[in-house]
């Protein structure tokens, strides 16, 4: 399957919805949290990569306290972000490893960027 996106989730034909949800007690909480299995290798020979995906059934929940540092700003998992025209982006730096074709050695990272949109 040729594909060529920035959006990993176009990559994939999981159920990707995840929707967090901030209390005014300081509690942000997601009932829908979206987590595949996602291995990625490179060819050496070519330069193309192969996504090997599992998508996982169920969901993940979690709950974590958030601090608000001003009117569009928050921390959350010693993250921060800001929400501009309503949505909000957290980098998670060298998140993505790709392998070699055996899954042997690590051949390089990247950065992956979580987008959230306010509902």
């Amino acid at each position: 399957m040729e594909r060529a996106h920035l959006n990993l989730l176009n990559e994939i034909d999981c159920v990707n919805s995840e929707i967090l949800k901030f209390e005014t007690t300081g509690i942000l909480s997601s009932n829908e949290t979206y987590n595949p299995t996602i291995e990625i290798s490179k060819s050496e020979i070519d330069n193309t990569y192969d996504f090997s995906v599992e998508c996982q059934e169920g969901i993940i929940s979690f709950d974590t306290s958030f601090s608000q540092i001003d009117a569009d700003t928050f921390q959350f998992n010693d993250k921060e972000f800001t929400i501009v025209n309503n949505s909000f982006n957290i980098l998670l730096v060298d998140e993505i490893e790709i392998y070699n074709e055996d899954f042997t050695t690590v051949l390089e990272t990247r950065d992956l960027v979580l987008t959230y949109s306010k509902l």
